[in-house]
């Protein structure tokens, strides 16, 4: 669920992607956001530090990994991860969020930044929904059309929400911009891309370190990006705050995993 809310926000600006270059280098814009960035960058990475080893315990006690997959040999190069606690993307969730909404008044990330929250939560519940089955009965979780289908239901409902709350450019409007921000387009294509990125990083979830190493340096880069932009800085903030909750994250997921997301 992490990159889902990447992935929103890239969904949000795609429109920047038709803008001339130039446009996009607002140095002094970004350098006035950079103290903020910094803050919920940190405060995220704080939180996802102290409150780990909670919140690892927890998971320890009640849900522990089960490797049962239908390759015998994939079963067998991650036996070692057997009884490895699960659920992890909830320390994630809980930094970005405190990482969000610890900002003063005059620098909060406003509806977008709720709307990434709101992306992230119930994809993070969805996850939650089938580690809960793997770990509490000897299902493999949800089966792949339930899954399917309520990921392709919460992203039709959040690129709804997507369209209607993009801002708007103060640059002339040219034809692909209006085919893109168009609903009918609009709204398959970023449901598209939203179910394929959240099913992408649970496959990368595969080894230890490897997904929360690519979303804390694609975050990162992508809060840098959407700063240089007046109409893009409130979603600037959501991925810095990822960025700091993905490196706290890979602080315990880092080999030898001791949580799994």
């Amino acid at each position: 669920f992490p990159v889902t809310i990447l992935f929103a926000a890239m969904i949000h600006h795609s429109r920047l992607l038709f803008l001339p270059s130039q446009t996009l280098l607002a140095a002094n814009t970004r350098n006035d956001l950079l103290p903020s960035l910094a803050l919920c960058a940190v405060v995220s990475l704080a939180t996802g530090l102290l409150t780990g080893p909670l919140i690892i315990r927890w998971l320890r006690r009640n849900f522990q990994e089960r490797i049962h997959s239908d390759s015998t040999q994939l079963n067998t190069l991650h036996a070692g991860k057997s009884g490895t606690p699960t659920m992890g993307g909830i320390l994630i969730l809980l930094a970005f969020i405190c990482g969000l909404l610890a900002m003063p008044g005059g620098t909060q990330p406003g509806a977008p930044g709720l709307l990434c929250i709101g992306t992230a939560l119930p994809f993070g519940a969805l996850g939650a929904i089938d580690d809960l089955i793997k770990a509490r009965t000897h299902k493999k979780g949800l089966t792949v059309r339930q899954k399917l289908c309520c990921q392709i239901v919460l992203a039709s409902i959040i690129s709804i929400g997507i369209h209607y709350t993009r801002p708007v450019s103060n640059s002339p409007p040219d034809q692909t911009t209006n085919a893109a921000s168009s609903l009918l387009l609009f709204i398959p294509w970023s449901t598209l891309v939203l179910v394929a990125m959240s099913n992408a990083v649970n496959l990368t979830d595969g080894l230890d370190g490897l997904a929360a190493g690519c979303l804390t340096t694609a975050a990162a880069a992508l809060a840098w990006i959407l700063a240089g932009r007046t109409e893009t800085q409130s979603l600037a903030l959501p991925a810095a705050a990822l960025a700091g909750a993905t490196l706290s994250f890979l602080g315990f997921n880092r080999y030898p995993a001791r949580v799994l997301s």
